[in-house]
């Protein structure tokens, strides 16, 4: 395939991801949250086996397509569903755990993508996946459960209402009617723009560099960055608690300033040619980049009643797909004519506004505190 036909892989599973988010939202709100992990598990898995059938690129990107609507499901009521059980003093850890799975999950799979593909193919590599998700559902079945709706919990910024009887559309508006879900979501999709970008081409970039396999491709242009987001959403997750305490606006404060801190780190990267170098600026990058981002959900649970939590981490979701979309099909085109390393280089730009964005949400935010206590 083309680079634009590889950046298209990425970018169709982005895109009908984000075009199911907002209607997967808001079924999250709205029926058991686990029953819809559970069926979004089974579905996805479905799709994985599907896929290691298909006979050409068009039907693969096809099933790209599909797994991109089922797994759309997953984390508007995954997160919904963890942030029942939790406060505002321990939501952003809670989440951070979750988080930290999704980010190993990067590092195995780009480890077992990259091995078995090599020494198998492809197919094998696929089917494998499809079979153990099945079994997972089975699992998840017995062992996920669900709080009673009756049940409020103790946090002092939100009450727990049952859904309103409203529209597709206007749950989403009564969302986007918050200005602090603007902040969140544009800040987000310049970050998810960076994120994607270095996760889909750094494998190719480091074989294409350093002469690597496959299989230490795949590592390397994973691992640095999940596992440095694995460590960085930890810790992140405690210090947003932490500093909650002393008011939820600080969660934007300490965002946009983990933000402004790993800017020098992309710097680094796109500056050297030295491998060991390179890998410890993504890993830099990744755990400060992480520790920022870490605040994200649980501003978000913070700031709107329970009944419209899945509902907007689907726009989320939504937002920053289509972005990351974008991002991917652009660096496609440009990389024959700028290469990674010069699309590599607008990063520490993009980075720097969605600090800013964040440093004008704090402002936002605290104005309004401070005018509602005056009151």
């Amino acid at each position: 395939m083309s680079d634009l036909g590889l950046a298209g892989i990425g970018a169709m599973f982005l895109w009908s991801y984000a075009l199911t988010s907002p209607f997967a939202g808001i079924v999250g709100d709205r029926r058991s949250r686990r029953l819809v992990i559970l069926w979004c598990l089974t579905a996805w898995s479905l799709v994985m086996v599907v896929s290691s059938f298909v006979a050409d690129g068009k039907q693969l990107l096809c099933m790209r397509f599909f797994l991109g609507v089922s797994e759309a499901f997953y984390l508007p009521a995954a997160a919904a569903l963890i942030s029942e059980f939790h406060d505002f003093r321990t939501r952003a850890f809670a989440i951070a755990v979750h988080v930290s799975g999704l980010s190993l999950g990067m590092v195995a799979g780009g480890t077992y993508g990259g091995y078995v593909g090599e020494v198998y193919g492809w197919r094998p590599a696929i089917l494998g996946l499809g079979v153990t998700g099945l079994a997972l559902a089975m699992v998840c079945r017995v062992l996920i459960v669900e709080r009673s709706q009756s049940i409020n919990p103790l946090s002092r910024n939100e009450t727990k209402l049952p859904p309103l009887a409203v529209s597709i559309w206007q749950a989403i508006l009564n969302v986007l009617r918050v200005p602090l879900c603007i902040i969140i979501i544009t800040q987000s999709m310049l970050v998810s723009i960076i994120v994607w970008v270095f996760s889909h081409w750094l494998p190719l970039y480091f074989t294409e560099r350093f002469q690597m396999n496959l299989g230490g491709a795949g590592f390397a242009g994973t691992g640095a960055m999940s596992l440095g987001a694995m460590v960085g959403v930890l810790g992140g997750g405690l210090l947003s608690d932490r500093v909650a305490r002393r008011g939820v606006p600080y969660r934007l404060l300490l965002q946009g300033l983990m933000y402004f801190a790993a800017i020098p780190f992309l710097l680094l990267f796109v500056g050297t040619t030295h491998f060991r170098l390179m890998a410890f600026a993504l890993v830099a990058f990744s755990v400060i980049r992480a520790v920022g981002q870490s605040n994200e959900v649980p501003t978000l649970c913070d700031n709107l009643p329970s009944h419209s939590w899945s509902t907007a981490l689907g726009l989320l979701n939504t937002a920053n797909c289509l972005a990351a979309g974008l991002g991917i099909l652009m660096s496609g085109y440009l990389k024959a004519r700028i290469g990674l390393n010069g699309i590599f280089y607008c990063s520490p730009l993009i980075l720097f506004l969605a600090g800013l964005t964040l440093f004008a949400g704090y402002g936002i935010m605290s104005k309004s505190i401070r005018s509602s206590t005056a009151k």
